[in-house]
């Protein structure tokens, strides 16, 4: 009976720690889920219903009416549900870990490396995809941000341009308020330079304008109700600004799992692995992919402008 042989990287090469290792590392990069809860489809094509008018725009809106004897209340009717739907898809990489990297103690760098940029690349292009799906779908109009000069210049006043955004936030028959906004790291640090020196005391930056933390690429705005301002690296362009409430989601994250390709690690990102062996190069071959797709159904939930009124002609 032959021998089994255990290769020293054996270990970090089971699928189930494969599994654990990549998801760890994609996970926490999603940032856009934060506001999108998640829903598991029973089909490749979803349909989902949302209001497409307010009750103060809704054409059946009613008015109370007098009650006397004999009378009626006034009877509301409400327009229906606007139908809408999503395709899911899937979208992934593979990746090859060959006979060396398999065999000898420092292949582990190899490995490691190799699985750091599947989540990396993973996370960079679902969270595209989902900005793209969010921005294309959720409100454009923005009157009262109008930022007069980019954020970068001296004369800028980029916390009475957010006071805009959350006053745009603000719309007749809807409850949503502005509680986060994502900025490109260009526009965020911007801001960290204006609040870090702005001649207004300090016990006033404190209570009104908020004390950047660093460390956390995260600024509270107290002016602002306590707004979070968030740094993105990737994904938005510079200039683009987009606002969120929290409490009240503007989409849904839907995914799929597929039985044939059973994961221990439990998700609701649609998160799938595969491994096998190629027979010709001997390779141990790992495929990753999510399988999701994004529908806004509350488009004043959110805001987004896409820096237009900012950039110079």
């Amino acid at each position: 009976m032959p021998t089994k042989v255990t290769l020293p990287n054996e270990e970090f090469l089971r699928k189930e720690f494969v599994e654990a290792k990549v998801f760890e590392l994609l996970e926490p990069q999603l940032y856009f889920l934060d506001f999108l809860p998640k829903v598991q489809a029973d089909a490749k094509a979803v349909k989902y219903k949302y209001e497409s008018t307010s009750a103060a725009t809704d054409t059946k809106k009613k008015y109370p009416r007098k009650h006397t004897a004999g009378a009626k209340f006034a009877m509301v009717s409400i327009s229906d549900l606007t139908v809408g739907s999503a395709i899911l898809s899937k979208e992934g990489f593979e990746v090859r870990i060959d006979e060396d990297a398999q065999q000898y103690p420092e292949g582990v760098d190899e490995i490691d490396r190799a699985f750091r940029r599947v989540a990396y690349y993973l996370a960079e292009s679902v969270n595209s995809k989902i900005l793209a799906a969010i921005t294309s779908g959720v409100n454009t109009t923005t009157n009262h941000f109008n930022p007069s000069v980019e954020w970068s210049d001296p004369n800028a006043q980029p916390i009475n341009d957010l006071i805009g955004l959350a006053q745009d936030m603000r719309r007749e028959g809807y409850p949503y308020r502005l509680t986060d906004v994502y900025l490109h790291t260009n526009e965020y640090w911007d801001l960290v330079r204006y609040l870090t020196f702005l001649d207004v005391g300090n016990d006033k930056q404190k209570a009104v304008f908020g004390i950047p933390n660093i460390s956390e690429s995260v600024i509270t705005v107290p002016v602002l109700g306590n707004v979070k301002v968030h740094e993105l690296l990737s994904s938005m362009e510079t200039k683009d600004i987009l606002g969120f409430d929290q409490r009240f989601p503007c989409g849904t994250f839907y995914y799929a799992k597929n039985p044939k390709y059973p994961m221990t690690v439990e998700n609701e990102l649609g998160f799938h692995v595969h491994s096998y062996e190629d027979n010709e190069t001997h390779d141990l071959v790992y495929q990753f992919w999510i399988d999701f797709a994004v529908a806004v159904k509350e488009p004043y939930a959110a805001i987004y402008n896409d820096g237009s009124k900012g950039k110079p002609i």
